[in-house]
């Protein structure tokens, strides 16, 4: 029995080693899929330092809550289509082979409905409530209250 390889090329011959060869196609499958997003990983050491607030120092976990809220801030701001954005003054289109560069159209400044400011509030308020909690941190740290 003769099967082509994962990446299409070449046939390999199932005679002596199948279980191997089948093992090695479905991993090299389950690896070219495979990728790990930055936020899932981000999210999981911020509850790692949360969970372990009281035994770490107070630094730690007030850059956590600080950066934490800092992100929710930006993209409260994304969400509400405040920002610049990083889109170019000119639309570029091409006719008969030649470039031609034209002003683009004018983009519109903030929701078209309220609707919209649902998810950008939302954010905002989380990221509001996380930069109090690391503020309230460094200043329960730099002026203690005696009671």
């Amino acid at each position: 029995m003769r099967v082509r390889t994962a990446d299409g090329g070449r046939f390999v011959d199932l005679q002596g080693h199948r279980i191997m060869v089948v093992i090695t196609m479905l991993w090299e499958n389950a690896m070219r899929e495979f990728r790990i997003d930055w936020r899932w990983a981000a999210l999981i050491a911020f509850v790692a330092i949360l969970a372990n607030g009281r035994s770490l120092p107070w630094p730690i976990t007030a850059l956590a809550l600080g950066a934490g809220g800092g992100y929710l801030m930006v993209l409260a701001w994304r969400a509400a289509s405040l920002g610049g954005g990083g889109r170019a003054n000119v639309q570029v289109t091409y006719w008969r082979g030649q470039r031609i560069e034209l002003p683009s159209r004018p983009r519109r400044r903030g929701p078209a409905v309220w609707g919209e400011l649902i998810p950008a509030t939302v954010y905002a308020l989380l990221g509001l409530a996380l930069l109090l909690g690391a503020a309230s941190i460094v200043f329960m740290q730099l002026f203690p209250v005696d009671a």
